[in-house]
């Protein structure tokens, strides 16, 4: 299970958040978070690096791509 490949998970809607860790850890995935929020996400993001990430686009009104 080391070698599965690891997924960020960033999703505000907590049952959403809570749905999709149960499907990717049934598919075989590690995952990394949920977490509600961008915030959170960078924090994780310091102390381990995904092999890929769901994102929630709009998190409680904050778009999660960079503002020009």
């Amino acid at each position: 299970m080391h070698d599965a490949p690891r997924i960020l998970v960033v999703e505000d809607e907590y049952l959403i958040a809570l749905e999709l860790d149960g499907h990717l850890r049934a598919a075989g995935y590690r995952v990394i978070g949920p977490v509600p929020d961008i915030d959170g996400a960078l924090k994780l993001l310091k102390a381990d690096r995904p092999d890929a990430a769901i994102l929630d686009v709009n998190l409680a009104g904050e778009w999660v791509t960079p503002s020009r």
